[in-house]
């Protein structure tokens, strides 16, 4: 008998979100959380910190540590993209 190859695959969520400031960020990466069906205290568990910086993070609390965003990204099986802005044309009334 053949031996079956496996290989692991990503799933990319529905859901992307633009992210500008610390308090979109949370509201983002709640969503997130709440669509994989996790408690706080679960995102924190599957992050190695605690429930209460899961809650600081998702609150959009500046100053949260790159380290801790990368943790919780890695915990709730997320990636972290950059792009350039997408340009918006504004009336000046001239």
């Amino acid at each position: 008998m053949a031996k079956r190859k496996t290989k692991m695959v990503t799933a990319i969520p529905a859901l992307e979100l633009v992210v500008r400031n610390p308090a979109q960020l949370g509201v983002a990466l709640s969503r997130f959380r709440k669509q994989g069906t996790w408690t706080q205290r679960q995102a924190g568990e599957r992050s190695g910190i605690k429930q209460s910086m899961v809650s600081q993070v998702e609150s959009g609390i500046p100053g949260t540590r790159l380290q801790t965003l990368f943790k919780i990204l890695a915990g709730l099986d997320l990636e972290l993209m950059v792009r350039g802005r997408k340009k918006t044309m504004v009336e000046t009334g001239d």
